[in-house]
């Protein structure tokens, strides 16, 4: 499973997307696409995979069901289900490439993660990784004051999604924002929730 699942989810949306628009500019095969739509609940018959795969450099010929195809197509690949996407793109590329692909599209996410951090002085994980991290700070301090205030920032963080994101501002003590969709509370975690396509 990927930490940054929803990106992830619609960078595969979007390569599967282009590739049934334009499956030689993208290298991949126009029936695979259609065979796999399968994974994600779109069931085709043989004709109409043979219908679209026919018209397919002539949108000018294509029926009114080769569009119900296409728009079909269209809303699987905005199945925010990461199982079931994985399974497409692997069914079309392997399991290697798709693999690879996900680690690129993680990467990607993760530079967008750092340059908040470093505009914004601050410090973004998971939801997980901040309780591991208080937990960690919890065992290394017998403070009274300082256990109390670990205790609290963490407490912030009770019932919210682990895979969630949560930042921590540098000047703020304990963590006062929980990245959920569309709930950031200020501009930059807008910036942020919108650029990993949450």
């Amino acid at each position: 499973m990927t930490k940054f699942k929803a990106y992830v989810t619609h960078e595969i949306g979007s390569f599967l997307w282009d590739g049934f628009t334009d499956p030689a500019g993208v290298g991949v095969n126009m029936f695979d696409i259609l065979d796999g739509a399968s994974l994600v609940g779109i069931n085709l018959t043989d004709e109409q995979q043979n219908s679209v795969l026919i018209h397919a450099n002539d949108f000018g010929e294509w029926t009114s069901d080769d569009e119900e195809i296409r728009d079909a197509i269209a809303a699987a690949t905005d199945c925010e289900d990461y199982g079931k996407m994985f399974a497409w793109l692997a069914f079309i590329v392997g399991d290697t490439t798709a693999a690879g692909l996900v680690k690129e599209w993680e990467e990607e996410a993760q530079e967008i993660l750092d340059r908040f951090d470093r505009e914004n002085e601050a410090h973004t994980m998971t939801v997980k990784e901040w309780k591991e991290t208080f937990a960690e700070e919890l065992q290394a301090t017998e403070d009274p004051e300082e256990r109390a205030a670990i205790k609290a920032a963490a407490a912030l963080l009770d019932g919210e999604n682990p895979e969630s994101l949560a930042v921590c501002y540098v000047a703020t003590n304990p963590i006062d924002f929980t990245i959920l969709p569309y709930g950031a509370t200020t501009k930059a975690e807008k910036a942020l929730c919108r650029d990993l396509s949450l």
